[in-house]
């Protein structure tokens, strides 16, 4: 009973997800564009949130979508119909309330370090800590654990890079 629960929660979930990122994404098209002012489209104040919604929606979508199936699959074993299988979770190192705490520490500890050390170290080492965190039970069961953590460190090293060139580049936005 406690699975279909949780599938049903991951499709509510994804649901509330979506409504949200189209709700965000539908007030950032509302916001001022400055078009009377000559302003440059790619400086205007709902660039950012429209962005921002838009991948809400997509990634709210996805989430619904996959908990929908599950849900289905789940009352088509229940009533011994062959039917689709499950899409398996992810596993994670830490799950409920200690998911919420990795995520508020290492959050909080990123935030209060990104003003006093520079911006790439900082934005690497909260990457790969959140990222291994997140990995862990599969990088254990893994045989190739160095490689698994060689490749969250590329991701970390290469997205720690990008991020500032974006925001500088792209949204013409300052980074400590």
């Amino acid at each position: 009973m406690m699975g279909r629960r949780l599938l049903l929660a991951d499709t509510v979930t994804g649901g509330v997800i979506l409504v949200s990122g189209i709700l965000i994404t539908l007030g950032a098209w509302n916001m001022p564009r400055f078009e009377e002012r000559s302003i440059n489209p790619w400086t205007v104040p709902g660039i950012m949130p429209g962005f921002v919604g838009a991948v809400l929606s997509i990634l709210g979508l996805l989430l619904l979508i996959r908990g929908g199936r599950n849900v289905l699959a789940s009352r088509a074993r229940a009533e011994g119909r062959a039917g689709a299988t499950p899409v398996p979770a992810p596993a994670l190192a830490v799950t409920g309330p200690r998911a919420i705490a990795v995520c508020l520490g290492l959050g909080l500890l990123f935030v209060a370090t990104v003003g006093s050390a520079p911006l790439i170290p900082v934005t690497f080492l909260f990457l790969f800590s959140f990222m291994a965190a997140f990995e862990m039970p599969a990088i254990l069961k893994s045989g190739r654990r160095l490689a698994r953590l060689l490749t969250i460190a590329v991701y970390a090293a290469v997205a720690s890079i990008a991020i500032p060139i974006l925001f500088r580049d792209v949204f013409l936005v300052r980074l400590p």
